[in-house]
């Protein structure tokens, strides 16, 4: 199982990626998620439906901010490269390209109060106030079509790709100054919600599902200041999306007294009540359709750094990464690489920032017969195998097949 979050599907790339071919097909696979208040543990014995003792529960509970967060950016990509000329450079060719994108975010921030109430249940408040306020959910996901253009000019490349957008789905959701009071033994409780989302066709929620289209590009500069080193800025992503009719916008803005009913957790005290379910979300959410409805995609801007120490032997790969997400904070990546064979390298690899505080792992690499090339970095294979500490899943996937 841990092999497999390791190899889970695009964030982190290696150089070298160039085989030299005249065409070159890619399938590109990453994962840049994280906790900075929940351990590896943690999430896993949850996800696996395995008992979690009180005494994890409360180690975990005595570690969490009053705020927290939580999130994840997943990409999988193919593409197509058809170069223009058979250059010897592995750096800078010039080539056309055509690639299919599926991209997905998602970010939680939740209050201390909230886990107390979900894992403890309404009891460990008695006679206190929870805090709900000020927590959200984003998830956002979308596939693009993309046409591409590389040109070396000399030492410099430019390339700028021009996307088609094709909107899966949404989920946004924030609350505001919330808050849930249980009184002494249970015979009452208050709940005082301010909340807002949108939703897009929840039912229609796949691959290519058209609730939404938009345009977008990428961009990207490259300097070869040294054979086969070289600085890249890139700014991925930069476009929008508009939904369809049937994107939905809901709020909720109520106070409301549950009384005389015995409850033992926080989803009691929403289901026994004295209407049913329905009939108390019909009363408590408000809900409008929105029309012509525009988001900014989260763009990825990135400066990249490849220094050979000694050419095709020691080099290193350095990143800096910010996407404008909520919660995503500026990263670094760095790895060392080692070439202990004439196909194959292996690399250590460190960071911070994203959704995590630190990272640690492996890369490795092979390329047999200048036609196909396998890069794997495990970015967080440390951390996952240190459970206790904040969760953090990092890697990528980089194939590339020459012909």
């Amino acid at each position: 199982m841990r092999l497999l979050l390791f190899l889970f599907p695009v964030i982190l790339f290696s150089q070298g990626d160039d085989l030299g071919r005249k065409i070159n097909f890619y399938f590109n696979s990453s994962i840049d998620g994280g906790a900075r208040q929940v351990s590896s543990r943690f999430i896993s014995r949850y996800f696996q439906g395995g008992i979690i003792s009180n005494e994890i529960k409360n180690s975990f509970f005595n570690k969490l901010e009053n705020s927290n967060t939580a999130g994840a950016l997943l990409d999988l990509d193919f593409v197509i490269r058809k170069y223009r000329n058979s250059d010897n450079s592995q750096i800078l060719r010039s080539y056309y390209s055509f690639s299919l994108e599926s991209f997905s975010f998602f970010e939680a921030q939740f209050t201390k109060d909230l886990f107390g109430l979900y894992f403890y249940g309404n009891q460990k408040y008695e006679n206190l106030e929870a805090d709900l306020s000020n927590m959200s959910f984003n998830q956002l996901s979308f596939q693009s079509i993309k046409l591409g253009l590389f040109q070396k000019i000399g030492r410099i490349g430019v390339g700028a790709k021009i996307a088609y957008v094709l909107g899966q789905g949404e989920i946004q959701l924030k609350s505001y100054e919330s808050s849930l009071f249980t009184a002494k033994y249970g015979t009452y409780l208050d709940l005082n919600l301010m909340a807002k989302g949108r939703t897009t066709d929840l039912d229609n929620y796949h691959f290519f599902s058209h609730q939404g289209l938009g345009f977008a590009v990428d961009l990207e500069l490259v300097l070869n200041y040294q054979d086969k080193s070289f600085i890249k800025a890139e700014i991925n992503r930069l476009g929008s999306l508009k939904w369809n009719d049937y994107l939905k916008e809901h709020s909720i803005d109520t106070s409301y007294r549950f009384e005389g009913i015995e409850v033992s957790s926080l989803l009691d005290s929403f289901v026994f009540d004295l209407k049913s379910p329905l009939e108390f979300k019909k009363d408590l959410v408000k809900t409008s359709s929105v029309i012509n409805r525009r988001i900014k995609l989260p763009s990825q801007y990135t400066l990249q750094i490849h220094h050979h120490f000694i050419k095709d032997i020691l080099w290193l790969n350095s990143r800096v990464n910010f996407v404008t997400t909520e919660n995503y904070n500026a990263s670094l990546q760095c790895d060392f690489n080692l070439k202990l064979i004439r196909f194959m390298y292996l690399g250590l690899s460190a960071g911070i920032g994203g959704y995590s505080k630190w990272n640690s792992g492996m890369t490795a690499g092979i390329n047999l017969w200048n036609r196909i090339r396998l890069d794997v970095k495990a970015n967080s294979m440390f951390n996952i195998i240190n459970m206790d500490k904040p969760a953090s899943l990092i890697g990528s996937v980089n194939f590339v097949l020459g012909i």
